[in-house]
C-alpha cells in the first residue's frame, strides 16, 4: 500500500501535549451520554471490530484526525432496540480516511443518513478515501439527503480519490440525494459518488437516484459511480437509477458520466441489469441517459460490458451510453417486446456506436462479460469445507466453461488451507488443514463474448483476481445472548433483535430464528421482527450447532406504546476508546520535527 505523507501539526511543547489530549478527551467523556467500550488491535496493530460500539469508536477516532488498518469480525447492526435506524456520521467525513478497511465479507446494517448537506459534503457508509482500500464489505444503510452544496454521495463511499481503491464491496442500500435551487454539482452512485481512483468486483443492489427539478447546474446518477475518472473494472448493478434535471444531467447503469482526458478513464467487463430513467423537469435541460454510461466523455474508453436493463428518457439515449465523444467497444443491449423496444440506438449521440451491438433474450443468455464470486463461509473447522462459487454474467451457468479460463487458487500458507478447483462449473472446494489465518486468490482469465461475432469468444483474455480472508478454528459456541430481552410493539409496527455468540471467535457464528406464535409475531433470517397481531409471542434465537439458545418476549398491542431507550454500549461513541486511538496520534507527532 502506498503510505500517505506525515500528518502536520501545530507545534505544541511536548510537556503540555499529553495533557492536552487527554482533558480533551476527558471533557468528551464527560458530555457522553454513552459508555464506553474497548477496542482492541491484533498482533500487526490492526482494530477488530465486533461490534457497533467498536465501529462507532473507530469511526470517531478517524474522524477526530487518526487512521489505521481496520477488520470487521463479525456482522454488526447499528440499528436501536425498536428497529429505528441510527442516523449515521460517515467515517472520514471531513478527513479522508487513509488505511485498510477490510470488511471481511461481513455486513453492516441498521442506518441511514437524513441530516441535510448544507457544505460541500461527501457522504456514504465512508465519506472520503485517501491512500486507502476499501475491501470485502456489504453495507445496507439509506441514505436520502438534500444537498444545497456541491455533493458526493455512495452507499460503500461517497468520494475514491486517486490513491483509493474499492474492492469486492456490495450496496443494498439506497442512495437518493435531492438538490436545491442553484445547487452545485452533484454526484450519486451505488458504490460512490465520484471515482477519482479504482473500484473491481463491486455489486449494486439497491437504487441510486439524483433528483432534483430546480438545480442549474450539471447532475448525476450511475449504478456504481456518479462520474468515473479512473477504473470501473468488473462491476454489476441491479438497482434502478433514475434522475430528474432542471438543466443537465447524467444518468448510467453503471457510471453517470466518465470524464477527464488527463486520465486513463476505463469501464470494462461490466454488466447493468437495472432499470435507467431521466426525466427533463424544466424542458430546457440535456439529459444524457445510458445503459452503461450516460456520457462517455472525452478519451474514455467502454469496452466488453453488456445492458440488460430498461433504459429511458432524456435528449439523447442509448442502450450503452447516451452520449459518446470517447470510445465504445464489443458492447451488446437487450432489445426486445417489453425491454427498450423503442430504443433504436446503442449510443444515442457522437461518435459511431457501431460497437454497441443489439442483442435479444437469448443473445444475453449466450453472453459472458463479467465474473462474480460467492464466499459460503469465510472461517472452517479443521477438516471442514467451505465453497467458492464463480459465476459468469450475464449468461446462463452451463456456458460457463466457454469463457472463463485458467482458474487458480493462491492461499497464502498451503498448511492451513487446500483447495480442490473444478474448472468446468467454476466451482472451488477449500478444506482448512490446520488453524490459523490464509489470504486466498482466486484468478480466473475471462474471454468475453464478441458481440458481433455470433456470441462465440472475442479471443482477448482479461485476468481477474478476487482475495479472501479465510480462517481455520475448532473454537466452539459457549452461549448466547439477545437483546433487547423484551420487546413492545404496536400492530403493524416493527423491531429489531441482535445476538451476540460467545466466544467473539467462535468458529460458526450462524444463527436461526424462529417464532413461537408467527400470528402475533414474526421473524426474519436477521432477527427483524414485524408485528401482526395483539398478543404475545416468544422469539428465539439457536446458535449453529443446535445446543444453545436464547430467547426474548414479545408484546404487541393494538394501542400506541410510549417510551423509548438507547441501546446502551452498542450504540454508544465509547469515548474512553478514544484512548486506544491516543498513542497512534501521539506516535505520528512525535515523528514530526
Amino acid at each position: 500500500m502506498i503510505h500517505p505523507p506525515p500528518f502536520k501539526f501545530i507545534k505544541v511543547h511536548n510537556k503540555l501535549l499529553l495533557p492536552l489530549v487527554l482533558s480533551l478527551l476527558t471533557l468528551f467523556i464527560l458530555v457522553s451520554p454513552h459508555c464506553a467500550c474497548a477496542l482492541t488491535q491484533d498482533a500487526d496493530g490492526v482494530y477488530l471490530i465486533a461490534t457497533s460500539a467498536d465501529l462507532i469508536v473507530f469511526r470517531d477516532g478517524v474522524n477526530l484526525g487518526a487512521s489505521g488498518d481496520a477488520r470487521l469480525t463479525a456482522d454488526i447492526d447499528l440499528s436501536l432496540p425498536d428497529g429505528t435506524p441510527t442516523e449515521w456520521t460517515p467515517i472520514g467525513n471531513r478527513l479522508r480516511y487513509v488505511g485498510v478497511f477490510d470488511g471481511a465479507g461481513h455486513t453492516v446494517s441498521g442506518y441511514t443518513i437524513t441530516e441535510p448537506a448544507t457544505a460541500t459534503s461527501s457522504i456514504g457508509f465512508f465519506g472520503a478515501i485517501g491512500y486507502a482500500t476499501i475491501r470485502g464489505l456489504t453495507v445496507s444503510g439509506d441514505i436520502d439527503v438534500q444537498a444545497s452544496k456541491t455533493c458526493y454521495a455512495g452507499g460503500i463511499v461517497g468520494q475514491v480519490h486517486d490513491d483509493g481503491t474499492v474492492e469486492d464491496c456490495v450496496n443494498r442500500g439506497t442512495v437518493r440525494v435531492n438538490a436545491a435551487k442553484n445547487t452545485s454539482i452533484i454526484y450519486v452512485g451505488g458504490i460512490t459518488g465520484l471515482n477519482s481512483g479504482a473500484i473491481s468486483n463491486c455489486v449494486n443492489y439497491s437504487g441510486a437516484s439524483n433528483l432534483s427539478s430546480q438545480a442549474t447546474n450539471p447532475q448525476h446518477a450511475g449504478g456504481i459511480a456518479g462520474m468515473s475518472r479512473r477504473v470501473i473494472l468488473n462491476c454489476a448493478n441491479y438497482g434502478e437509477v433514475q434522475g430528474e434535471y432542471a438543466k443537465d444531467g447524467y444518468i448510467g447503469g453503471i457510471a453517470g458520466a466518465t470524464n477527464y482526458k488527463s486520465y486513463d478513464c476505463t469501464i470494462s467487463n461490466c454488466v447493468n441489469f437495472g432499470t435507467v430513467s431521466g426525466k427533463d423537469a424544466s424542458g430546457k435541460g440535456k439529459i444524457k441517459t445510458g445503459g452503461i454510461a450516460g456520457l462517455n466523455n472525452g478519451d474514455s474508453k467502454i469496452s466488453d460490458c453488456a445492458n440488460g436493463g430498461d433504459v429511458s428518457g432524456g435528449e439523447y439515449t442509448g442502450g450503452i451510453a447516451g452520449s459518446n465523444e470517447g470510445d465504445v467497444s464489443n458492447c451488446g443491449w437487450l432489445k426486445t417486446e417489453t425491454v427498450n423496444k423503442d430504443l433504436e440506438k446503442g449510443v444515442g449521440t457522437g461518435n459511431d456506436g457501431a460497437e454497441a451491438v443489439s442483442i435479444d433474450q437469448t443473445g444475453i443468455d449466450k453472453s459472458t462479460v463479467a465474473l462474480r464470486v460467492k464466499l459460503v463461509n469465510r472461517t472452517v473447522m479443521t477438516g471442514g469445507t467451505t465453497e467458492i462459487t464463480l459465476s459468469a454474467l450475464p449468461g446462463s451457468p452451463d456456458i460457463f466453461g466457454g469463457f472463463v479460463k485458467k482458474i487458480t487458487v493462491t492461499p497464502s500458507d498451503t498448511e492451513i488451507i487446500s483447495a480442490d478447483v473444478n474448472n468446468e462449473n467454476g466451482t472451488i472446494t477449500l478444506t482448512g488443514t490446520k488453524e490459523g489465518t490464509a489470504s486466498i486468490v482466486v484468478s480466473a482469465d475471462i474471454d468475453p463474448t464478441d458481440f458481433k461475432n455470433n456470441f462465440a469468444p472475442s479471443g482477448k483474455d482479461t485476468p481477474l483476481s478476487f482475495t479472501f480472508n479465510i480462517t481455520v478454528s475448532d473454537v466452539p459456541v459457549t452461549g448466547i445472548t439477545i437483546a433487547p430481552e423484551k420487546m413492545e410493539l404496536k400492530v403493524g409496527g416493527s423491531g429489531k433483535f441482535t445476538a451476540t455468540v460467545s466466544p467473539s471467535d467462535a468458529t460458526d457464528q450462524g444463527l436461526t430464528w424462529s417464532s413461537d406464535n408467527e400470528k402475533i409475531a414474526a421473524v426474519d433470517s436477521e432477527g427483524s421482527v414485524k408485528a401482526i397481531a395483539a398478543g404475545t409471542a416468544t422469539i428465539t434465537v439457536t446458535a449453529a450447532d443446535g445446543k444453545h439458545q436464547a430467547k426474548a418476549a414479545v408484546t404487541v398491542t393494538s394501542t400506541p406504546r410510549h417510551g423509548g431507550g438507547g441501546n446502551g454500549c452498542s450504540a454508544g461513541t465509547g469515548a474512553l476508546a478514544l484512548l486506544a486511538l491516543a498513542p497512534l496520534w501521539l506516535m505520528r507527532r512525535k515523528k514530526v520535527k
